[in-house]
């Protein structure tokens, strides 16, 4: 399966394909039920199985009007694709062929192309939101379409499952000990608000600007807590690894060593030089990661 990222920028999907995606939804939204009562009716006659066909049409409407609501956002996650990953299992699962798969996209994008030229008028306009509507249709077809020619493979390689039962058992290993980072930083961020609040009652009474920098200092570490929240946050949602944030944390750390150090008086210091060399060093590198990262990112959207 494709990484998120590599979808994106394979389908080129920028921030225009998001503002259209918006427009389409708000008109073809409303014939969510209609789009999903001929799917189910189109599909039932593609599973012959009785047992397979009570078991598999008990909850099928509910999937398919989501399905049809998740096609209609752009919030294309990697909880998007897992909802694809397993629907396709379910297709295998219930006998369902990948041609019976076909038909069933192929009947999706003629109903939802009859609706947009139903609600769009202008050429150019439509034009416009049609190029955006066939992207998504391609990146949900290619998903199910890769992800159900890999479970049937792994139907008749041992190597391909026990790689996969591995991929899988990683995964979930990996994200226990996200949110288990993450519980431990929103625990540290608590405690370090705490110690932000009382430096600031400190500095109400005592008016010095020995505890001024002092709450600083503990500002800095709230902010660099924050930030490693939200950067896990992302790389839970599928986002990017962003190397600069790291950086940052470091640079902020030097920051306030420094901080601590102008309390002491002593600014000529080998170790006050030292830090000012490293926060000058590191915020070089900041900065062209920085660059470096916003300028992949804008590459990947245009």
């Amino acid at each position: 399966m494709k990484y998120l990222q590599e979808l994106e920028r394979e389908y080129e999907l920028s921030e225009k394909d998001r503002a259209n995606l918006m427009k389409i939804g708000e008109k073809l939204i409303k014939y969510k039920n209609d789009f999903t009562k001929q799917f189910v009716e189109y599909l039932i006659k593609r599973v012959t199985n009785e047992y397979t066909r009570k078991e598999f049409f008990e909850n099928i409407e509910n999937v398919i009007s989501n399905w049809y609501s998740m096609v209609l956002s752009f919030n294309i996650d990697n909880d998007y694709i897992l909802k694809l990953v397993h629907a396709s299992k379910m297709h295998i699962k219930f006998g369902i062929s990948q041609d019976a798969v076909n038909i069933m996209i192929s009947f999706t994008r003629r109903y939802l192309h009859e609706k947009m030229f139903q609600n769009f008028s202008n050429d150019l306009e439509r034009k416009n939101l049609l190029i955006t509507f066939h992207k998504i249709i391609d990146l949900n077809f290619d998903i199910l379409n890769r992800s159900y020619l890999e479970e049937k493979i792994k139907e008749y390689s041992l190597e391909l499952k026990f790689r996969g039962l591995v991929v899988k058992l990683g995964e979930k290993f990996s994200f226990v000990m996200q949110v288990v980072l993450i519980s431990i930083l929103v625990l540290l961020t608590t405690i370090a608000t705490i110690s932000v609040a009382n430096d600031l009652i400190s500095l109400s009474i005592n008016k010095s600007h020995e505890f001024l920098i002092s709450s600083l200092g503990s500002l800095l570490i709230l902010w660099i807590l924050s930030e490693l929240i939200r950067t896990e946050i992302q790389l839970i949602k599928g986002g990017d690894f962003r190397i600069s944030v790291f950086i940052g944390v470091a640079l902020i750390a030097y920051i306030r060593d420094l901080l601590i150090l102008t309390l002491q008086h002593n600014m000529y210091e080998a170790t006050t030089i030292y830090v000012l060399a490293s926060i000058l060093i590191l915020g070089f590198i900041y900065w062209i990661i920085y660059k470096t990262e916003n300028l992949a990112m804008t590459r990947r959207k245009v």
